[in-house]
């Protein structure tokens, strides 16, 4: 999967995944790890995660944490801001400094799909919407955070979801079949459970 993320970076200068999941296959690990790499390691972005509950907002939250804190020392953004469970800002926190040496200024912010109010007035470059079949207004990421995702080179848009009947469920299935029939920009993975070694 992550030959095939490359891959489509490589040859359309962006990311934008769907992936139909058995449980358990890394997936959130694999999208939190691709995003923390554009927001970490870049400029000026500006990255949203999105999960159906709150337990999962703090688990991506604390994925994203551990990648920071396991960087080397010569490649770890400032941090100036840290609110733990919902947003990191990767900013000189000095305010004597800052002028001089900014840092990053970007940022990940980490929420529930029921407050989905942080997308719109933003540009969004990274996006990683986790277990979407489980929302429940999935009209509120279509109308509010899809319109706020920028169609830049370097962009990242990446979309999962085990099986389950909620109302995001049928939002997510036009968004695969679309994506499997070629009718959209989205390239679609299935990962199978009989495939994973253990």
């Amino acid at each position: 999967l992550l030959k095939a993320v490359q891959e489509q970076l490589k040859q359309t200068g962006k990311i934008r995944q769907v992936w139909f999941k058995c449980r358990q296959p890394g997936g959130s690990s694999m999208a939190a790890g691709v995003l923390a790499h554009l927001t970490m390691l870049f400029p000026y972005v500006y990255s949203m995660v999105i999960a159906h509950d709150k337990g999962t907002v703090a688990n991506l939250f604390e994925m994203h944490n551990i990648f920071y804190e396991n960087m080397g020392n010569d490649v770890r953004p400032m941090r100036r801001y840290f609110q733990k469970g919902t947003e990191m800002v990767f900013e000189n926190p000095s305010d004597q400094t800052r002028i001089a040496n900014p840092g990053l200024r970007s940022r990940i912010i980490v929420g529930e799909a029921k407050n989905l109010h942080l997308g719109p007035g933003r540009t969004i470059h990274g996006l990683h919407a986790s277990e979407v079949a489980r929302y429940g207004k999935p009209e509120d990421l279509k109308d509010g955070i899809l319109p706020a995702l920028s169609d830049s080179p370097g962009t990242i848009a990446i979309f999962e979801s085990a099986a389950y009947y909620a109302a995001g469920a049928s939002w997510f299935h036009n968004l695969c079949v679309r994506a499997m029939n070629g009718e959209s920009e989205y390239e679609y993975h299935f990962m199978q459970w009989w495939q994973l070694p253990e």
